[in-house]
């Protein structure tokens, strides 16, 4: 906050700009601009006829994520999010399809299975542990599930991931997440 005061030129506070901290917030600014830019491009997708609505569509489309987000651990109904959105259940799947491009069921599948990654590579937990810590109902349908996602079973998965630490060049770095 004090650089932010010193750059802002405000007084009162005995500190001077320095060009470094012109710099470090110029910085920042840019930061935060690249961000915007990626969201325009989403809340333009959203649908309203004024930005201020699309704004609005957005930003509960945002809460709704970020619930899915924060629920990886169990299945999260359609009914949920449409009803924390204000929305109906119909406008909210249209809406979510169109701004994320994928269907709400498959934003927490993915995530979900994202999730189920982390905690094999992660933990010891059994696979069938970490299945049911992701809110699969039973081995098989996650096992299903994480072999379509990433292409190898779960307990290849966990093995690849400990080989990636001893082999750099390890066929299974796509698998695994790893970056080269």
């Amino acid at each position: 906050a004090r650089r932010w005061r010193a750059v802002l030129g405000r007084p009162g506070r005995g500190m001077q700009a320095t060009p470094a901290d012109r710099w470090q917030v110029e910085r920042l600014l840019r930061a935060l601009a690249g961000l915007q830019q990626g969201q325009q491009a989403l809340i333009a997708r959203c649908p309203g006829r004024s930005l201020s609505h699309r704004r609005q569509v957005y930003a509960r489309m945002q809460r709704a994520l970020q619930y899915i987000e924060g629920h990886t651990h169990r299945v999260v109904r359609i009914g949920e999010l449409a009803e924390l959105s204000s929305m109906s259940v119909w406008y909210f799947t249209k809406t979510f399809r169109a701004v994320y491009g994928e269907c709400p069921q498959a934003t927490s599948v993915r995530l979900r299975l994202a999730s189920s990654a982390r905690l094999i590579r992660d933990t010891s937990l059994s696979i069938t542990e970490v299945g049911a810590a992701s809110g699969f109902e039973n081995n098989c349908s996650f096992s299903r599930a994480f072999r379509t996602r990433f292409g190898v079973s779960p307990s290849l998965y966990r093995s690849g991931a400990q080989a990636l630490s001893t082999d750099p060049a390890n066929p299974m770095d796509r698998a695994c997440g790893a970056v080269a």
